[in-house]
């Protein structure tokens, strides 16, 4: 079983590093080519067409997943639910995509949307052909990452290729949503094999549409401290390069919190198959770990983040991103907060059916950050959406920990985090000095200062001896002498 999580971490680990390179050399081509206001409106734009996506995933995500890893051992429960479930996302994604195009033909977000709101359309038809689920809840990463690979490296091409100047902003969407679109319709064409010959008769789909209603109500409390942000910083400053500072700042700490939240991917079909076969008392362990490794590496990623800001920006996204350094410190802490929310309700209140708990937890967030967006994105422009997501987040996870501390002892929790925090403190407070007074913005300041700051911080955990870090060095010492004596 572990080795399994090991493989499945690494896969996902690797696929989103690989997600990660590949925005390192194509969002500052974009940013560059496209300025800060075109930036804004695509943006903008994304974030009105993410709900109409909300509404064609209908909860479906987490759900879908958790009822097919239950059925692991059992192809044909497995795949009644499969296609269940796929018949109601089929009618969800028709009812979605009628009332996007009758919004937009509105015209109620200005004229000069509409045309990019019609090409991102394809991100709600895509939802209808998104079969990730069953790959996931049978923890089969290899096939998704594969796929999204070879996809992922197309739509990079074309975008070098056709995407020259502000006036493609139009190819640019039509690239990426494409791009989403024939991702999902080739891992369609991988479903052979793992489904067994079902007859429409056993097909019950609506008993699968109240469960998912109840997971999606967190998934639109989600949206509204994901997309409102930018979608409020679009109406009430009229400004896209408020837009366009934000979105990239955000993701760019979203990019250093992808190795955090790899390993809950992983866990989710992995804790639902132990709570079905023996409760919450088997998962303590996983919770524990893997929340002991969002403060081991989760820490020194959101200090890292803070330091090298005002280095890397300048070059990296060029002189029309003013407010995105100082955009990239606020939205830091998220690396640590996210984290571990994703701990507490994707590893532990989702597979536990706690779904209601889980749902409670999202729409204070979303109160919270509705309601703090009102205020200081009118006092404070970009930087108050930013506060707001900080605020929302940390809500968010303190009321999933105080749940998971009812059903599994997690006593001392933030006492792990010491270590990790010690160690990124005086990895920042060299990492500070550096940067203000001898490096200067450019990418070998940058290079040097990071390297440098992880330097420092792994020197210091390790004399520290943080007990997880000591583990996976023995573990990489140990794989490491067995590869020698093969």
């Amino acid at each position: 079983m572990k080795n399994k999580i090991a493989k499945n971490y690494l896969y996902n680990l690797i696929y989103q590093l690989f997600l990660i390179v590949i925005p390192v050399f194509v969002t500052p081509y974009v940013a560059h080519i496209l300025g800060d206001v075109q930036s804004g409106y695509y943006s903008f734009s994304s974030s009105i067409v993410s709900y109409f996506i909300l509404l064609a995933s209908l909860g479906f995500g987490y759900y879908a997943q958790r009822e097919i890893a239950k059925y692991q051992n059992d192809k044909a429960k497995q795949s009644i639910s499969f296609w269940e479930i796929v018949i109601i996302k089929f009618f969800t994604m028709l009812l979605s995509l009628a009332l996007y195009l009758i919004t937009i033909k509105t015209g109620i977000f200005g004229e000069q949307y509409m045309p990019l709101m019609l090409i991102l359309s394809l991100n709600i038809v895509a939802t209808a052909f998104d079969v990730t689920f069953i790959f996931r809840g049978n923890e089969n990463f290899k096939t998704i990452i594969l796929r999204n690979i070879a996809i992922k490296i197309s739509v990079v091409l074309c975008i070098f290729i056709f995407v020259k100047d502000a006036n493609d902003l139009w190819k640019y969407a039509l690239i990426e949503s494409a791009g989403i679109l024939l991702g999902n319709l080739v891992l369609c064409i991988s479903l052979k094999g793992n489904l067994a010959k079902i007859t429409l008769k056993e097909l019950r789909p609506i008993r699968h549409l109240a469960p998912a209603l109840i997971l999606f109500l967190p998934s639109i409390a989600v949206s509204i401290y994901t997309s409102l942000d930018k979608t409020l910083i679009g109406i009430i400053t009229h400004s896209g390069s408020e837009n366009g500072n934000y979105e990239y700042a955000e993701k760019i700490v979203k990019m250093a919190l992808t190795f955090v939240t790899s390993l809950g991917v992983v866990m989710i079909p992995r804790n639902s198959q132990m709570n079905a076969a023996h409760g919450h008392k088997s998962i303590e362990h996983n919770i524990n770990l893997s929340q002991h490794f969002v403060f081991l590496l989760g820490i020194p990623l959101a200090f890292g983040c803070a330091v090298i800001a005002d280095n890397f920006i300048p070059w990296y996204l060029g002189p029309d991103y003013t407010k995105a350094a100082t955009l990239m410190k606020i939205l830091s802490p998220l690396i640590v907060i996210i984290g571990l929310s994703n701990v507490y309700g994707l590893q532990f209140l989702i597979p536990t059916n706690k779904d209601k708990k889980f749902t409670f937890a999202i729409l204070c967030g979303a109160c919270i950050n509705f309601i703090l967006n009102i205020i200081l994105i009118n006092l404070l422009q970009s930087y108050g959406a930013a506060i707001a997501t900080i605020v929302a987040e940390t809500a968010v996870t303190l009321i999933m920990k105080t749940y998971v501390d009812h059903y599994i002892k997690n006593d001392h929790a933030f006492r792990k985090a010491l270590k990790p925090f010690i160690a990124g403190a005086i990895m920042y407070s060299i990492g500070y000095i550096l940067s203000r007074n001898y490096l200067s913005p450019s990418i070998s300041h940058t290079i040097i200062l990071v390297t440098i700051c992880a330097t420092i911080y792994t020197i210091s955990i390790a004399i520290l001896r943080d007990s997880l870090f000591l583990t996976i060095l023995h573990k990489i010492r140990e794989s490491i002498l067995k590869h020698n004596k093969d």
